[in-house]
């Protein structure tokens, strides 16, 4: 590689935190850069005071030491001696961080500004407590110290506009590239992973944790909804987190015999979207979207939500309902199911998620990079 290549320090999440979704959106970095002929290294907080926790309280407060009080001296320390010339933080919930990066250097990632919102009082539904107002009040304040803020989405730059101190020329968006190559799997590769898992075709499928804003309650009570009013009856399968005792009881109550399956691997993903005949994912807020794009990669249609940022994924191509009103979302579920239109776009997702490719991603992220790095010489 050549010796005066462009140099990136990425700052990621703090590993005992399990943010599975920012390491691998870290990853991409670390696997695309260096074939472009990017320097790149990561650095993240260590697991040093927690290890000593005895208790999930105690655990968050060491957690806490760990982050935010042995961290960035470390952090200073790393950027003194390797001097990148763009210290990127891959997470707005680490604007803090930001403060150890000479300026002209700070670039940082927006996935969404949705807890930043809830402290606000923005979103009723997601109350927030003393302390987490707090820390999203910092997490606020920290990003203005930015050279450069990347937005996932339009929607999430809209609300970095309007929330943080940004002028125009400091904001970016980029759409973030899937951290997999999702494919349309054979017919075989299907029916093997749906054997692995007890599953037979027609099934509808989600993907998602037990966040308040996956609306996993409004996917059973939509789907069991459609299903009233249907002849087939297909299964559905939802994929991600272990469900909570009240949503397992919610699907039993609704009749549904939910299939659920835990934190599956992208193969299995693949193989299960690929093989569903519909991704329902009426979420009631997202950053970007990625189980949108993913279906889509794989052939699948999608139901979503008529929200910003899912409109931004799905396009002309997804059906989209009213996640508020979901008789209104069951009705379109069912009707959707039986389009003469499914088939066409089916076939036509995988060519319309090519502009959420990692490839793409990452050229727009170099062209910031050397924006920024004029103003941070390496000698400097």
């Amino acid at each position: 590689m050549n010796p005066d290549a462009l140099q990136i320090l990425l700052v990621g999440n703090y590993p005992a935190d399990r943010q599975e979704s920012m390491q691998r959106f870290a990853d991409v970095f670390l696997r695309g850069l260096p074939p472009i002929g990017v320097k790149v290294e990561l650095i993240r907080p260590e697991i040093v005071w927690n290890r000593r926790a005895g208790s999930p309280g105690i655990a968050k407060w060491l957690g806490y030491a760990d982050k935010y009080l042995a961290f960035p001296k470390r952090l200073r320390r790393h950027i003194a001696a390797s001097r990148p010339d763009v210290v990127h933080v891959c997470d707005h919930s680490n604007s803090m961080y930001l403060r150890n990066a000479p300026a002209g250097r700070r670039l940082i990632t927006c996935h969404d500004l949705l807890a930043v919102r809830s402290a606000l009082g923005e979103i009723p539904q997601n109350p927030t407590r003393f302390t987490g107002r707090k820390l999203q009040t910092w997490i606020q304040s920290a990003l203005a110290g930015a050279d450069l803020v990347v937005a996932d989405s339009h929607a999430t730059g809209m609300d970095v506009a309007r929330l943080i101190a940004l002028p125009p020329s400091r904001l970016s968006v980029v759409h973030v590239g899937l951290n997999h190559p999702y494919r349309r799997r054979s017919d075989p590769e299907i029916a093997a992973a749906l054997e692995r898992n007890g599953l037979q075709r027609p099934y509808l499928f989600h993907v998602g944790g037990n966040q308040w804003y996956k609306n996993r309650p409004g996917v059973l009570r939509i789907v069991a909804g459609a299903l009233a009013t249907m002849a087939a009856k297909p299964r559905l399968v939802m994929a991600g987190k272990a469900p909570t005792p009240e949503l397992r009881s919610l699907g039993n109550r609704l009749g549904l015999g939910v299939h659920w399956i835990e934190d599956c691997d992208n193969d299995t993903l693949e193989c299960l979207y690929s093989g569903a005949s519909m991704l329902v994912f009426p979420s009631l807020l997202e950053g970007f979207g990625w189980p949108i794009a993913e279906a889509m990669s794989c052939g699948t249609p999608v139901l979503t939500s008529r929200r910003a940022s899912m409109t931004e994924v799905g396009g002309d191509l997804a059906y989209y309902v009213d996640p508020a009103d979901e008789r209104g979302a069951s009705a379109i579920l069912a009707s959707a199911l039986d389009d003469p239109d499914l088939p066409r776009r089916a076939v036509a997702g995988p060519e319309w998620v090519r502009q959420f490719s990692p490839s793409r991603m990452l050229e727009q992220y170099v062209a910031l990079y050397r924006r920024l790095a004029p103003a941070a010489p390496r000698n400097g």
